[in-house]
């Protein structure tokens, strides 16, 4: 508060003087004021002293009360004393005086314009540096911020205009915990339905976590879900990345959108991650974490049709088709018919055999019986998509499995036919 009061009162300070250096750089007289005043400096001169001596007789001579000499009559008229004493207005005379009038004031002026600047030069200088705290004060308020300074509380829904929240009929098989480690325990209590007057057959869940934090510091949770009710995603469903206050416990609330009938009959933590501020400390379980509820729901298959299967093994399915866009790309669904949880990526693809950069697919996750959908996978080289269409596509799938690395393998080099983007 003081801080502020203090720079309000400097950019008022600021101001003032800005005004004040502008009114002082104008107040010099104009050169004809200036000559105003040096000629009735001249006449106060001029009638100093209106005696003058007569010089035809010695007499004395007013020249106020006479315009001759009183004793003799003679004219004065070309007296040296009063040409002396009136003639003193001639214009190199004004104009001396008037320069000399306009150098003082230039030079008083000047004086203090610089007085006047150098204290508008501090004031700048003082709100620079209040300006620069601030903004390293945001700068590292910024900073503590993001590595514990912000913490994530308990909070609770709240209806909006378009929509309310009611809670499911369906509830976690278990006690929802996903994890538990070294005074850590999250867990997953409840389901919430986000109802629109507008959407009948899908809409939003709101997922309800509890989070216990019983260690004496505050920790960074990152946790991920991209799978749920038989379907993975290259993109996260719920992404988490909070920090939370030590000796604490929070509720809150994730949202799934665009799920079937509102139901959620299993959901696939790929990734949690518990670490302190500092890093000294972090734990991340081996397996990912798996929440089962009592619903009831349709089937989790995807609607291959018009794709086409490109690779195939004891262990999965690959089949694609491909979307014109803005660019050439690809809609990719990989079944994993095994047993066995796999982490999916692809770094190239082929174009006419020269390779080039893919993206849309980076270490996704996809459980036992899962299908993953890849909803565009396209090239990218050059800081430009790569034209597909009419030329020869492949690439290489990697499945990496981190419970039995002997079941991770390779594809090879997919070969898409061309045909695949030639019009019929």
């Amino acid at each position: 508060m003081l801080f502020t009061i203090a720079f309000l009162i400097l950019i008022v300070f600021l101001f003032v003087e800005i005004f004040r250096y502008i009114k002082v750089k104008a107040n010099a007289f104009s050169r004809k004021e200036v000559k105003r005043a040096a000629q009735e400096q001249v006449q106060r001169i001029t009638y100093r002293d209106p005696v003058i001596s007569c010089d035809y007789c010695g007499g004395k001579i007013d020249t106020t009360k006479f315009t001759a000499c009183p004793q003799c009559g003679a004219p004065f008229d070309n007296d040296e004393e009063w040409k002396t004493r009136h003639n003193v207005v001639p214009e190199n005379f004004i104009d001396k005086s008037t320069d000399e009038v306009i150098s003082l004031r230039e030079q008083k002026a000047l004086e203090e314009s610089k007085r006047i600047l150098k204290n508008i030069k501090r004031t700048l200088w003082v709100l620079g540096a209040m300006i620069l705290i601030v903004i390293i004060i945001g700068i590292s308020s910024s900073s503590k911020s993001s590595i514990g300074g912000a913490y994530r509380s308990s909070e609770k829904l709240k209806d909006g205009s378009y929509y309310k929240y009611s809670k499911l009929d369906y509830e976690v098989d278990g006690d929802g915990v996903i994890y538990d480690y070294d005074d850590v325990k999250i867990s997953v209590t409840g389901f919430y339905k986000k109802e629109y007057d507008y959407v009948q057959d899908r809409g939003a869940v709101a997922v309800e976590f509890v989070v216990e934090n019983n260690r004496d510091e505050d920790i960074k949770l990152n946790l991920s879900c991209n799978s749920y009710n038989g379907i993975s995603s290259n993109s996260t469903y719920i992404f988490i990345y909070d920090t939370f206050k030590k000796n604490s416990k929070s509720v809150f609330y994730e949202e799934i959108r665009e799920v079937p009938d509102y139901k959620l009959s299993e959901v696939v933590f790929d990734e949690i991650k518990v670490r302190n501020t500092d890093y000294s400390y972090e734990k991340i379980p081996y397996e990912p974490a798996f929440v089962r509820t009592n619903a009831v729901m349709k089937s989790g298959e995807v609607d291959l049709e018009e794709c086409k299967l490109v690779y195939s093994n004891d262990k999965v399915e690959v089949y694609a088709k491909p979307v014109v866009l803005t660019h050439d790309a690809y809609r990719l669904f990989v079944k994993n018919i095994s047993d066995k949880d796999f982490y999916i990526e692809n770094k190239d693809i082929k174009i006419d055999n020269m390779l080039v950069d893919s993206t849309g697919l980076y270490k996704c996750f996809v459980p036992a019986w899962y299908t993953l959908r890849v909803n565009y996978f396209y090239a990218y080289g050059g800081d430009e998509y790569k034209d597909l269409t009419g030329k020869n596509v492949s690439f290489n799938l990697e499945f990496n499995c981190t419970e039995e690395p002997s079941a991770s393998f390779q594809t090879g080099y997919i070969d898409i036919s061309k045909s695949l983007f030639e019009e019929d």
